[in-house]
Protein backbone atom coordinates (compact mmCIF):
# COMPACT_ATOMS: atom_id res chain seq x y z
CA UNK A 1 0.00 0.00 0.00
CA UNK A 2 3.08 2.61 0.47
CA UNK A 3 4.12 1.51 -2.87
CA UNK A 4 0.43 2.42 -4.20
CA UNK A 5 0.66 5.66 -1.94
CA UNK A 6 4.15 6.81 -3.28
CA UNK A 7 3.47 6.30 -7.06
CA UNK A 8 0.09 8.04 -6.72
CA UNK A 9 1.96 10.99 -5.41
CA UNK A 10 4.61 10.97 -8.09
CA UNK A 11 1.46 11.10 -10.38
CA UNK A 12 0.06 13.98 -8.84
CA UNK A 13 2.61 16.40 -8.18
CA UNK A 14 6.13 15.42 -9.14
CA UNK A 15 7.64 17.67 -11.74
CA UNK A 16 10.00 14.71 -13.33
CA UNK A 17 9.12 13.33 -16.30
CA UNK A 18 11.21 10.19 -15.68
CA UNK A 19 8.88 9.55 -11.95
CA UNK A 20 5.46 10.51 -13.69
CA UNK A 21 6.18 8.02 -16.15
CA UNK A 22 7.62 5.40 -14.36
CA UNK A 23 4.00 5.90 -11.61
CA UNK A 24 1.65 5.86 -14.59
CA UNK A 25 3.47 2.57 -16.07
CA UNK A 26 2.74 1.11 -12.57
CA UNK A 27 -0.99 2.13 -12.36
CA UNK A 28 -1.08 0.71 -16.15
CA UNK A 29 0.11 -2.38 -15.15
CA UNK A 30 -2.27 -3.03 -11.26
CA UNK A 31 -5.20 -2.20 -13.82
CA UNK A 32 -4.44 -4.96 -16.40
CA UNK A 33 -3.58 -8.01 -14.47
CA UNK A 34 -6.08 -10.42 -15.58
CA UNK A 35 -7.20 -11.97 -11.96
CA UNK A 36 -8.42 -8.88 -10.14
CA UNK A 37 -7.14 -5.67 -11.33
CA UNK A 38 -6.67 -2.83 -8.74
CA UNK A 39 -10.01 -1.05 -10.35
CA UNK A 40 -11.45 -0.46 -6.87
CA UNK A 41 -8.58 0.68 -5.28
CA UNK A 42 -7.52 3.01 -8.47
CA UNK A 43 -11.08 4.44 -8.82
CA UNK A 44 -11.53 5.29 -4.38
CA UNK A 45 -8.80 8.10 -5.45
CA UNK A 46 -10.44 10.05 -7.17
CA UNK A 47 -7.96 13.05 -8.32
CA UNK A 48 -5.93 9.77 -9.25
CA UNK A 49 -8.47 9.35 -12.07
CA UNK A 50 -8.33 12.68 -13.28
CA UNK A 51 -5.35 13.12 -13.55
CA UNK A 52 -4.44 9.74 -15.18
CA UNK A 53 -7.48 11.20 -17.63
CA UNK A 54 -5.37 14.75 -17.71
CA UNK A 55 -2.05 13.72 -18.67
CA UNK A 56 -3.82 11.71 -21.86
CA UNK A 57 -3.53 15.51 -23.60
CA UNK A 58 -1.14 17.20 -20.75
CA UNK A 59 1.30 14.56 -20.60
CA UNK A 60 4.90 15.93 -21.79
CA UNK A 61 6.19 12.92 -23.58
CA UNK A 62 4.03 10.95 -26.05
CA UNK A 63 5.19 7.89 -24.08
CA UNK A 64 3.42 9.15 -20.87
CA UNK A 65 0.63 10.27 -22.98
CA UNK A 66 0.14 6.80 -24.04
CA UNK A 67 0.60 5.10 -20.89
CA UNK A 68 -2.10 6.92 -19.41
CA UNK A 69 -4.19 6.82 -22.08
CA UNK A 70 -4.08 2.44 -21.27
CA UNK A 71 -4.53 2.81 -17.51
CA UNK A 72 -8.04 4.62 -18.11
CA UNK A 73 -9.00 2.31 -20.65
CA UNK A 74 -8.09 -0.24 -17.98
CA UNK A 75 -10.49 1.85 -15.73
CA UNK A 76 -13.12 2.19 -18.69
CA UNK A 77 -13.07 -1.70 -19.31
CA UNK A 78 -14.52 -2.69 -15.36
CA UNK A 79 -18.01 -2.24 -14.00
CA UNK A 80 -20.01 0.49 -15.14
CA UNK A 81 -18.93 2.37 -11.28
CA UNK A 82 -15.37 2.05 -12.74
CA UNK A 83 -16.40 3.40 -16.37
CA UNK A 84 -18.56 6.55 -15.08
CA UNK A 85 -15.54 7.13 -12.90
CA UNK A 86 -14.19 7.63 -15.98
CA UNK A 87 -15.97 9.43 -17.97
CA UNK A 88 -16.99 11.33 -14.86
CA UNK A 89 -13.27 12.90 -15.35
CA UNK A 90 -14.27 13.44 -18.96
CA UNK A 91 -11.81 10.70 -20.42
CA UNK A 92 -14.35 10.69 -23.64
CA UNK A 93 -13.24 14.03 -24.22
CA UNK A 94 -9.73 13.60 -23.76
CA UNK A 95 -9.76 10.01 -26.17
CA UNK A 96 -11.63 12.23 -28.67
CA UNK A 97 -9.16 15.22 -28.78
CA UNK A 98 -6.21 12.77 -29.12
CA UNK A 99 -8.29 11.36 -32.27
CA UNK A 100 -8.98 15.05 -33.70
CA UNK A 101 -5.54 16.36 -32.95
CA UNK A 102 -2.93 14.14 -32.87
CA UNK A 103 -0.55 11.77 -35.27
CA UNK A 104 0.52 9.45 -32.87
CA UNK A 105 -1.17 6.72 -33.85
CA UNK A 106 -0.13 4.09 -30.87
CA UNK A 107 -2.02 6.60 -28.93
CA UNK A 108 -4.86 7.36 -31.32
CA UNK A 109 -5.22 3.35 -31.24
CA UNK A 110 -5.34 2.77 -27.22
CA UNK A 111 -7.95 6.05 -26.99
CA UNK A 112 -10.46 4.33 -29.77
CA UNK A 113 -10.22 1.25 -27.95
CA UNK A 114 -10.90 3.26 -24.36
CA UNK A 115 -14.01 5.16 -26.74
CA UNK A 116 -15.10 1.95 -27.63
CA UNK A 117 -15.33 0.36 -23.90
CA UNK A 118 -17.04 3.48 -22.55
CA UNK A 119 -19.77 3.39 -25.68
CA UNK A 120 -19.77 -0.69 -24.55
CA UNK A 121 -21.10 0.19 -20.53
CA UNK A 122 -24.90 0.99 -22.17
CA UNK A 123 -26.67 2.81 -24.53
CA UNK A 124 -26.39 5.75 -22.22
CA UNK A 125 -22.66 5.75 -22.40
CA UNK A 126 -23.17 4.86 -26.16
CA UNK A 127 -25.31 7.61 -26.83
CA UNK A 128 -23.16 10.17 -25.03
CA UNK A 129 -20.23 8.93 -27.31
CA UNK A 130 -22.67 9.38 -29.92
CA UNK A 131 -23.62 12.83 -29.57
CA UNK A 132 -19.86 14.18 -29.18
CA UNK A 133 -18.81 12.77 -32.45
CA UNK A 134 -17.37 9.11 -31.57
CA UNK A 135 -18.38 8.08 -34.63
CA UNK A 136 -17.14 10.98 -37.27
CA UNK A 137 -13.98 10.85 -35.35
CA UNK A 138 -13.05 7.15 -35.23
CA UNK A 139 -14.45 6.99 -39.41
CA UNK A 140 -11.49 9.87 -39.80
CA UNK A 141 -8.85 7.38 -38.78
CA UNK A 142 -10.15 4.70 -41.65
CA UNK A 143 -8.73 5.17 -45.39
CA UNK A 144 -11.62 3.17 -46.39
CA UNK A 145 -13.60 6.46 -45.38
CA UNK A 146 -10.58 9.23 -44.90
CA UNK A 147 -8.45 9.31 -48.49
CA UNK A 148 -6.21 11.55 -46.46
CA UNK A 149 -5.71 9.26 -43.68
CA UNK A 150 -2.78 7.26 -43.25
CA UNK A 151 -2.69 3.61 -43.80
CA UNK A 152 -3.36 2.39 -39.86
CA UNK A 153 -1.50 -1.22 -38.67
CA UNK A 154 -4.06 -3.89 -38.47
CA UNK A 155 -4.12 -3.66 -34.89
CA UNK A 156 -6.10 -0.11 -35.15
CA UNK A 157 -8.06 -1.80 -37.90
CA UNK A 158 -9.08 -4.49 -35.64
CA UNK A 159 -10.07 -1.93 -32.79
CA UNK A 160 -11.17 0.50 -34.48
CA UNK A 161 -13.79 -1.95 -36.41
CA UNK A 162 -14.96 -2.94 -32.96
CA UNK A 163 -15.25 0.20 -30.79
CA UNK A 164 -17.28 1.43 -33.80
CA UNK A 165 -19.68 -1.92 -33.60
CA UNK A 166 -20.32 -0.90 -29.89
CA UNK A 167 -21.11 2.78 -30.78
CA UNK A 168 -24.09 1.15 -33.66
CA UNK A 169 -25.30 -1.74 -31.30
CA UNK A 170 -27.54 -1.63 -27.93
CA UNK A 171 -31.40 -1.36 -28.03
CA UNK A 172 -33.18 1.42 -28.56
CA UNK A 173 -31.18 1.80 -31.99
CA UNK A 174 -29.62 5.47 -32.58
CA UNK A 175 -30.92 7.08 -35.95
CA UNK A 176 -29.79 6.26 -38.96
CA UNK A 177 -28.21 9.42 -40.01
CA UNK A 178 -25.18 10.32 -42.60
CA UNK A 179 -22.54 9.09 -39.93
CA UNK A 180 -24.37 5.39 -39.76
CA UNK A 181 -24.60 5.61 -43.44
CA UNK A 182 -20.89 6.64 -43.35
CA UNK A 183 -19.67 3.70 -40.93
CA UNK A 184 -22.01 1.45 -43.16
CA UNK A 185 -19.56 2.21 -46.20
CA UNK A 186 -16.64 2.18 -44.25
CA UNK A 187 -17.20 -1.42 -42.45
CA UNK A 188 -18.17 -2.49 -45.75
CA UNK A 189 -14.91 -1.54 -47.61
CA UNK A 190 -12.68 -2.84 -43.91
CA UNK A 191 -14.95 -6.13 -44.97
CA UNK A 192 -14.02 -6.48 -48.20
CA UNK A 193 -10.49 -5.31 -47.41
CA UNK A 194 -10.14 -7.94 -45.01
CA UNK A 195 -11.68 -10.85 -47.19
CA UNK A 196 -8.81 -9.93 -50.09
CA UNK A 197 -11.78 -8.50 -52.16
CA UNK A 198 -10.08 -5.10 -52.28
CA UNK A 199 -6.48 -5.72 -54.55
CA UNK A 200 -6.23 -2.40 -56.04
CA UNK A 201 -8.57 -0.29 -54.11
CA UNK A 202 -6.29 2.91 -52.43
CA UNK A 203 -7.67 2.18 -48.99
CA UNK A 204 -6.55 -1.60 -49.16
CA UNK A 205 -4.45 -2.39 -45.99
CA UNK A 206 -6.10 -5.57 -44.05
CA UNK A 207 -6.33 -8.53 -46.38
CA UNK A 208 -7.08 -11.49 -44.66
CA UNK A 209 -7.48 -10.20 -41.28
CA UNK A 210 -9.99 -12.65 -39.40
CA UNK A 211 -10.40 -10.26 -36.51
CA UNK A 212 -11.54 -7.17 -38.91
CA UNK A 213 -13.81 -9.81 -40.37
CA UNK A 214 -15.12 -10.87 -37.62
CA UNK A 215 -15.59 -6.91 -36.24
CA UNK A 216 -16.69 -5.34 -39.50
CA UNK A 217 -19.57 -8.07 -40.03
CA UNK A 218 -20.65 -7.74 -36.22
CA UNK A 219 -20.61 -3.94 -37.23
CA UNK A 220 -22.88 -4.33 -40.08
CA UNK A 221 -25.38 -6.71 -38.47
CA UNK A 222 -26.51 -3.56 -36.18
CA UNK A 223 -26.48 -1.48 -38.84
CA UNK A 224 -29.00 -3.63 -40.88
CA UNK A 225 -31.15 -4.38 -37.82
CA UNK A 226 -34.42 -2.19 -38.71
CA UNK A 227 -35.90 -0.34 -41.16
CA UNK A 228 -36.18 -1.00 -44.84
CA UNK A 229 -34.28 1.94 -45.44
CA UNK A 230 -30.88 0.73 -43.62
CA UNK A 231 -31.72 -2.17 -46.16
CA UNK A 232 -31.95 -0.09 -49.05
CA UNK A 233 -28.86 1.54 -48.26
CA UNK A 234 -26.62 -1.76 -47.97
CA UNK A 235 -28.50 -3.14 -51.02
CA UNK A 236 -27.73 -0.32 -53.05
CA UNK A 237 -23.97 0.18 -51.73
CA UNK A 238 -23.04 -3.27 -53.01
CA UNK A 239 -24.60 -3.38 -56.56
CA UNK A 240 -21.71 -2.39 -59.02
CA UNK A 241 -21.94 1.51 -58.98
CA UNK A 242 -22.46 1.52 -55.48
CA UNK A 243 -19.55 2.33 -52.35
CA UNK A 244 -18.75 -1.06 -52.11
CA UNK A 245 -19.81 -3.24 -54.98
CA UNK A 246 -20.31 -7.08 -54.02
CA UNK A 247 -20.65 -6.88 -50.50
CA UNK A 248 -23.54 -8.69 -49.99
CA UNK A 249 -21.99 -10.97 -52.33
CA UNK A 250 -19.41 -11.21 -49.74
CA UNK A 251 -21.44 -11.45 -46.67
CA UNK A 252 -23.23 -14.66 -48.25
CA UNK A 253 -19.98 -16.18 -48.94
CA UNK A 254 -18.84 -15.66 -45.91
CA UNK A 255 -21.41 -18.11 -44.72
CA UNK A 256 -19.58 -21.29 -45.84
CA UNK A 257 -16.31 -20.05 -43.64
CA UNK A 258 -14.61 -23.00 -41.18
CA UNK A 259 -14.72 -19.81 -38.55
CA UNK A 260 -17.88 -20.06 -36.60
CA UNK A 261 -17.55 -16.54 -35.37
CA UNK A 262 -17.49 -15.30 -38.81
CA UNK A 263 -20.43 -17.20 -40.41
CA UNK A 264 -22.63 -15.43 -37.66
CA UNK A 265 -22.41 -11.81 -37.73
CA UNK A 266 -22.61 -12.56 -41.73
CA UNK A 267 -25.65 -14.61 -41.40
CA UNK A 268 -26.90 -11.88 -38.90
CA UNK A 269 -26.59 -9.22 -41.60
CA UNK A 270 -28.28 -11.41 -44.02
CA UNK A 271 -30.71 -11.99 -42.04
CA UNK A 272 -31.25 -9.07 -41.52
CA UNK A 273 -31.54 -7.66 -45.30
CA UNK A 274 -34.23 -10.90 -46.01
CA UNK A 275 -36.10 -9.54 -42.94
CA UNK A 276 -36.89 -6.66 -46.15
CA UNK A 277 -38.72 -5.84 -49.31
CA UNK A 278 -38.80 -8.43 -52.27
CA UNK A 279 -35.69 -6.45 -53.96
CA UNK A 280 -33.93 -7.19 -50.42
CA UNK A 281 -35.20 -10.71 -50.72
CA UNK A 282 -33.88 -11.01 -54.24
CA UNK A 283 -30.08 -9.60 -54.14
CA UNK A 284 -29.46 -12.34 -50.92
CA UNK A 285 -31.09 -14.85 -53.09
CA UNK A 286 -29.17 -13.40 -56.10
CA UNK A 287 -25.67 -13.54 -54.10
CA UNK A 288 -26.35 -17.34 -53.26
CA UNK A 289 -27.53 -17.27 -49.70
CA UNK A 290 -29.96 -20.76 -51.51
CA UNK A 291 -27.14 -22.70 -51.38
CA UNK A 292 -25.42 -22.15 -48.04
CA UNK A 293 -28.70 -22.08 -46.23
CA UNK A 294 -28.69 -26.44 -46.19
CA UNK A 295 -25.06 -26.86 -44.28
CA UNK A 296 -26.33 -23.57 -42.09
CA UNK A 297 -29.28 -25.32 -40.59
CA UNK A 298 -27.25 -28.40 -39.75
CA UNK A 299 -24.38 -26.59 -38.30
CA UNK A 300 -22.72 -27.63 -34.93
CA UNK A 301 -23.94 -24.36 -33.71
CA UNK A 302 -27.36 -24.54 -31.80
CA UNK A 303 -27.40 -19.96 -33.11
CA UNK A 304 -26.46 -20.90 -36.49
CA UNK A 305 -29.20 -23.45 -36.94
CA UNK A 306 -31.65 -21.49 -35.52
CA UNK A 307 -31.00 -18.43 -37.17
CA UNK A 308 -30.51 -20.12 -40.97
CA UNK A 309 -34.69 -21.59 -39.99
CA UNK A 310 -35.29 -17.29 -39.42
CA UNK A 311 -33.62 -16.17 -42.71
CA UNK A 312 -35.19 -18.85 -44.67
CA UNK A 313 -38.65 -18.41 -43.12
CA UNK A 314 -38.42 -14.54 -44.24
CA UNK A 315 -37.39 -15.77 -47.88
CA UNK A 316 -40.65 -17.93 -47.73
CA UNK A 317 -42.44 -14.96 -46.70
CA UNK A 318 -41.95 -13.10 -49.75
CA UNK A 319 -42.89 -13.91 -53.39
CA UNK A 320 -43.91 -16.73 -55.14
CA UNK A 321 -40.74 -17.04 -57.24
CA UNK A 322 -39.12 -17.13 -54.04
CA UNK A 323 -40.99 -20.03 -52.90
CA UNK A 324 -40.06 -21.61 -55.87
CA UNK A 325 -36.53 -21.27 -55.62
CA UNK A 326 -36.65 -22.74 -51.81
CA UNK A 327 -38.71 -25.85 -52.83
CA UNK A 328 -35.96 -26.49 -55.42
CA UNK A 329 -33.26 -26.26 -52.74
CA UNK A 330 -32.02 -30.17 -52.67
CA UNK A 331 -32.08 -31.63 -49.63
CA UNK A 332 -34.44 -28.41 -47.65
CA UNK A 333 -37.00 -30.29 -47.28
CA UNK A 334 -35.04 -33.28 -45.41
CA UNK A 335 -33.55 -30.86 -43.30
CA UNK A 336 -35.91 -29.13 -42.21
CA UNK A 337 -37.67 -32.31 -41.29
CA UNK A 338 -34.05 -32.88 -38.82
CA UNK A 339 -34.78 -29.04 -37.26
CA UNK A 340 -38.37 -29.56 -36.39
CA UNK A 341 -37.17 -32.32 -33.81
CA UNK A 342 -34.11 -29.76 -32.39
CA UNK A 343 -34.76 -27.68 -29.80
CA UNK A 344 -37.94 -26.15 -29.70
CA UNK A 345 -37.01 -22.37 -30.47
CA UNK A 346 -35.46 -23.89 -33.67
CA UNK A 347 -38.82 -26.16 -34.67
CA UNK A 348 -40.35 -23.00 -34.05
CA UNK A 349 -38.67 -21.01 -36.99
CA UNK A 350 -38.72 -24.48 -39.33
CA UNK A 351 -42.28 -23.95 -38.34
CA UNK A 352 -42.04 -20.79 -39.87
CA UNK A 353 -40.24 -21.41 -43.02
CA UNK A 354 -43.04 -23.87 -43.73
CA UNK A 355 -45.70 -22.33 -43.01
CA UNK A 356 -44.95 -19.27 -45.18
CA UNK A 357 -44.36 -21.38 -47.77
CA UNK A 358 -47.90 -22.11 -48.00
CA UNK A 359 -49.34 -18.73 -47.15
CA UNK A 360 -50.71 -16.90 -50.03
CA UNK A 361 -48.98 -19.02 -52.40
CA UNK A 362 -49.69 -19.57 -56.20
CA UNK A 363 -51.25 -22.73 -56.84
CA UNK A 364 -47.99 -23.85 -58.80
CA UNK A 365 -46.03 -23.21 -55.67
CA UNK A 366 -48.42 -25.16 -53.26
CA UNK A 367 -48.75 -28.43 -55.49
CA UNK A 368 -44.53 -28.24 -55.98
CA UNK A 369 -44.34 -27.67 -52.28
CA UNK A 370 -46.66 -30.41 -51.33
CA UNK A 371 -44.79 -33.41 -54.04
CA UNK A 372 -41.41 -32.02 -52.60
CA UNK A 373 -42.83 -33.15 -49.50
CA UNK A 374 -42.42 -29.75 -47.34
CA UNK A 375 -46.46 -30.17 -46.47
CA UNK A 376 -45.29 -33.59 -44.79
CA UNK A 377 -43.07 -32.48 -42.61
CA UNK A 378 -44.96 -29.25 -41.60
CA UNK A 379 -47.92 -32.05 -40.56
CA UNK A 380 -44.96 -34.14 -38.91
CA UNK A 381 -44.61 -30.51 -36.99
CA UNK A 382 -47.88 -30.33 -36.19
CA UNK A 383 -48.32 -33.50 -34.84
CA UNK A 384 -45.02 -32.83 -32.33
CA UNK A 385 -46.66 -30.13 -30.84
CA UNK A 386 -50.33 -31.21 -31.03
CA UNK A 387 -50.44 -31.97 -27.25
CA UNK A 388 -48.88 -28.47 -26.62
CA UNK A 389 -50.76 -25.32 -27.33
CA UNK A 390 -47.81 -22.77 -28.14
CA UNK A 391 -46.77 -20.46 -30.89
CA UNK A 392 -45.37 -23.54 -33.13
CA UNK A 393 -48.50 -25.12 -33.18
CA UNK A 394 -50.12 -21.41 -34.05
CA UNK A 395 -48.38 -21.40 -37.33
CA UNK A 396 -48.48 -24.49 -38.24
CA UNK A 397 -52.30 -24.34 -37.97
CA UNK A 398 -51.69 -20.98 -40.63
CA UNK A 399 -49.63 -23.45 -42.82
CA UNK A 400 -52.68 -26.16 -42.86
CA UNK A 401 -55.02 -23.98 -43.46
CA UNK A 402 -53.35 -21.94 -46.05
CA UNK A 403 -53.76 -25.42 -47.80
CA UNK A 404 -57.42 -26.30 -47.16
CA UNK A 405 -58.20 -22.89 -48.82
CA UNK A 406 -56.42 -23.87 -51.97
CA UNK A 407 -57.19 -27.77 -51.82
CA UNK A 408 -61.19 -26.43 -52.29
CA UNK A 409 -61.78 -25.62 -55.96
CA UNK A 410 -58.16 -26.76 -57.18
CA UNK A 411 -57.95 -30.15 -58.99
CA UNK A 412 -53.62 -29.52 -59.23
CA UNK A 413 -53.68 -29.30 -55.17
CA UNK A 414 -56.32 -31.86 -54.86
CA UNK A 415 -54.21 -34.77 -56.93
CA UNK A 416 -50.73 -33.30 -55.53
CA UNK A 417 -52.00 -33.90 -52.09
CA UNK A 418 -53.89 -37.47 -52.54
CA UNK A 419 -50.76 -38.53 -54.43
CA UNK A 420 -49.14 -38.09 -51.26
CA UNK A 421 -51.33 -39.70 -49.40
CA UNK A 422 -51.69 -42.40 -51.30
CA UNK A 423 -48.17 -43.10 -51.69
CA UNK A 424 -46.71 -42.53 -47.49
CA UNK A 425 -48.46 -43.98 -44.68
CA UNK A 426 -47.26 -41.34 -42.41
CA UNK A 427 -49.56 -38.95 -44.12
CA UNK A 428 -52.27 -40.29 -43.04
CA UNK A 429 -50.99 -40.84 -39.60
CA UNK A 430 -49.63 -37.30 -39.01
CA UNK A 431 -53.01 -35.86 -39.53
CA UNK A 432 -54.60 -38.34 -37.28
CA UNK A 433 -51.83 -37.40 -34.80
CA UNK A 434 -52.63 -33.56 -34.72
CA UNK A 435 -56.12 -34.04 -35.54
CA UNK A 436 -57.42 -31.02 -33.86
CA UNK A 437 -54.84 -29.21 -36.10
CA UNK A 438 -55.77 -31.10 -39.42
CA UNK A 439 -59.33 -31.80 -39.14
CA UNK A 440 -60.36 -29.70 -42.31
CA UNK A 441 -57.96 -31.40 -44.30
CA UNK A 442 -59.14 -34.66 -43.29
CA UNK A 443 -62.44 -33.84 -43.78
CA UNK A 444 -61.45 -32.12 -47.30
CA UNK A 445 -59.48 -35.79 -48.50
CA UNK A 446 -62.58 -37.88 -46.98
CA UNK A 447 -64.67 -36.05 -50.12
CA UNK A 448 -61.79 -36.31 -52.53
CA UNK A 449 -60.91 -39.33 -51.49
CA UNK A 450 -64.08 -40.93 -51.32
CA UNK A 451 -64.30 -45.26 -50.71
CA UNK A 452 -60.22 -45.36 -50.44
CA UNK A 453 -60.01 -42.75 -47.45
CA UNK A 454 -61.15 -45.11 -45.13
CA UNK A 455 -58.29 -47.84 -46.49
CA UNK A 456 -55.52 -45.18 -45.79
CA UNK A 457 -56.84 -44.02 -42.64
CA UNK A 458 -57.21 -47.17 -40.88
CA UNK A 459 -53.85 -48.26 -39.71
CA UNK A 460 -52.15 -46.53 -36.82
CA UNK A 461 -48.59 -45.74 -36.83
CA UNK A 462 -47.06 -43.81 -34.43
CA UNK A 463 -45.59 -40.43 -34.70
CA UNK A 464 -41.52 -41.89 -34.58
CA UNK A 465 -42.51 -44.36 -37.11
CA UNK A 466 -44.51 -41.47 -38.86
CA UNK A 467 -41.75 -39.50 -38.86
CA UNK A 468 -39.21 -42.53 -40.00
CA UNK A 469 -41.69 -43.19 -43.17
CA UNK A 470 -41.65 -39.36 -44.30
CA UNK A 471 -38.27 -39.23 -43.96
CA UNK A 472 -37.57 -42.40 -46.27
CA UNK A 473 -39.67 -40.24 -48.59
CA UNK A 474 -37.50 -37.20 -48.26
CA UNK A 475 -34.40 -39.19 -48.66
CA UNK A 476 -35.14 -41.06 -51.47
CA UNK A 477 -35.15 -44.54 -50.25
CA UNK A 478 -39.04 -44.75 -50.71
CA UNK A 479 -40.33 -44.31 -54.42
CA UNK A 480 -41.72 -40.72 -54.44
CA UNK A 481 -44.94 -40.21 -56.87
CA UNK A 482 -44.71 -37.83 -60.05
CA UNK A 483 -47.54 -35.73 -60.88
CA UNK A 484 -48.78 -32.54 -63.06
CA UNK A 485 -47.79 -29.72 -60.91
CA UNK A 486 -50.40 -27.67 -62.91
CA UNK A 487 -50.92 -23.76 -62.77
CA UNK A 488 -53.71 -21.86 -61.47
CA UNK A 489 -54.45 -18.29 -60.37
CA UNK A 490 -52.52 -16.76 -57.38
CA UNK A 491 -54.31 -17.02 -54.20
CA UNK A 492 -56.19 -13.99 -53.03
CA UNK A 493 -53.04 -11.88 -51.02
CA UNK A 494 -54.62 -10.93 -47.72
CA UNK A 495 -51.88 -8.74 -46.44
CA UNK A 496 -49.41 -8.74 -43.57
CA UNK A 497 -49.07 -6.99 -40.25
CA UNK A 498 -45.62 -7.07 -38.51
CA UNK A 499 -45.00 -7.08 -35.07
CA UNK A 500 -44.88 -3.33 -34.73
CA UNK A 501 -48.12 -3.43 -36.86
CA UNK A 502 -46.99 -1.79 -39.68
CA UNK A 503 -48.23 -2.67 -42.97
CA UNK A 504 -46.84 -5.00 -45.63
CA UNK A 505 -47.05 -5.82 -49.48
CA UNK A 506 -49.77 -7.82 -50.30
CA UNK A 507 -47.58 -10.78 -51.31
CA UNK A 508 -46.21 -11.59 -47.65
CA UNK A 509 -47.36 -14.12 -45.46
CA UNK A 510 -50.57 -13.45 -43.31
CA UNK A 511 -51.45 -13.75 -39.80
CA UNK A 512 -49.77 -15.44 -37.36
CA UNK A 513 -47.08 -16.71 -40.21
CA UNK A 514 -46.39 -13.34 -41.40
CA UNK A 515 -42.39 -13.70 -39.91
CA UNK A 516 -40.77 -10.88 -41.87
CA UNK A 517 -39.48 -9.60 -39.02
CA UNK A 518 -36.13 -8.44 -36.77
CA UNK A 519 -36.60 -10.56 -33.61
CA UNK A 520 -33.73 -12.33 -33.57
CA UNK A 521 -31.27 -9.61 -34.42
CA UNK A 522 -33.11 -7.64 -31.76
CA UNK A 523 -32.35 -9.98 -29.02
CA UNK A 524 -28.94 -10.03 -30.42
CA UNK A 525 -27.72 -6.68 -29.31
CA UNK A 526 -25.81 -7.04 -26.24
CA UNK A 527 -23.35 -4.29 -25.52
CA UNK A 528 -20.12 -5.63 -25.23
CA UNK A 529 -17.14 -4.33 -22.93
CA UNK A 530 -13.63 -4.65 -23.83
CA UNK A 531 -10.94 -6.72 -21.50
CA UNK A 532 -8.24 -4.73 -20.19
CA UNK A 533 -5.78 -5.00 -22.55
CA UNK A 534 -2.69 -6.27 -22.05
CA UNK A 535 -0.21 -4.85 -24.20
CA UNK A 536 -0.86 -2.56 -26.98
CA UNK A 537 1.22 -4.32 -29.96
CA UNK A 538 -1.47 -7.60 -29.10
CA UNK A 539 -4.61 -6.68 -28.00
CA UNK A 540 -6.58 -9.33 -25.92
CA UNK A 541 -10.18 -10.40 -28.05
CA UNK A 542 -12.60 -8.06 -25.71
CA UNK A 543 -14.70 -10.15 -23.41
CA UNK A 544 -18.59 -9.72 -23.62
CA UNK A 545 -21.28 -8.72 -21.07
CA UNK A 546 -25.32 -8.91 -22.15
CA UNK A 547 -27.55 -5.99 -21.56
CA UNK A 548 -30.79 -7.53 -21.45
CA UNK A 549 -34.17 -5.29 -22.68
CA UNK A 550 -36.43 -6.50 -20.49
CA UNK A 551 -38.27 -9.16 -22.60
CA UNK A 552 -34.78 -10.28 -24.31
CA UNK A 553 -32.94 -13.52 -23.75
CA UNK A 554 -29.71 -14.75 -25.24
CA UNK A 555 -31.67 -16.26 -28.08
CA UNK A 556 -34.63 -15.15 -30.02
CA UNK A 557 -36.55 -13.50 -26.68
CA UNK A 558 -38.69 -16.29 -27.04
CA UNK A 559 -36.35 -19.19 -25.48
CA UNK A 560 -33.57 -20.02 -23.18
CA UNK A 561 -30.24 -20.74 -24.57
CA UNK A 562 -28.69 -24.13 -24.80
CA UNK A 563 -25.17 -22.68 -23.64
CA UNK A 564 -23.87 -22.61 -26.76
CA UNK A 565 -24.80 -19.28 -28.32
CA UNK A 566 -21.98 -17.13 -29.48
CA UNK A 567 -22.38 -13.30 -28.68
CA UNK A 568 -20.60 -10.60 -30.44
CA UNK A 569 -16.99 -10.09 -29.37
Amino acid sequence: MAEFSAHCNAILSSADDRAVLASTIYMRKLLSVETNPALDLVVSKGKLVARLCDLIITGSTPAIQFEAAWAVTNISSGSSVHCEAAVGHGAHSKFLHVLANSSNMELKEQCVWGLGNIAGDGVGARDMCLGEGALDAILTCFPHHNAAAAHPPRSFLRNASWAMSNLLRGSPQPPFDDSQRDAMACLGRVFMDACGKAQGKPWACANGDHEVIVDAAWGLSYLTNGSDARLGVICEMSSPSGACPGLVDQLVECLSSPRPNERTPCLRTVGNIVTGNATHVKTVVQAGFLDQVVPLMKDAKRTLRKEACWALSNVTADTNAHKQQVIAVPECARTLLKCIGDSHDIAKEAAYVLANLFEQASVTVVTSGIAAGYLGVLLACTAKNASSSNATTQVCQEGINAVVSMFHGSPPVQDALKAQVQSCAAYPALMKLAVGETRELIEALKETLGADFDKLFETDMSEKAAMAALGAVLDGTAPPVAFGAGSGAQASAKGKTDPAGDASTSNKSAGVSAHKNNDIAAAFAPVAVAAAPLSPQEPEQPLASVELAPDNISDSGSEGSSGDDEVPP
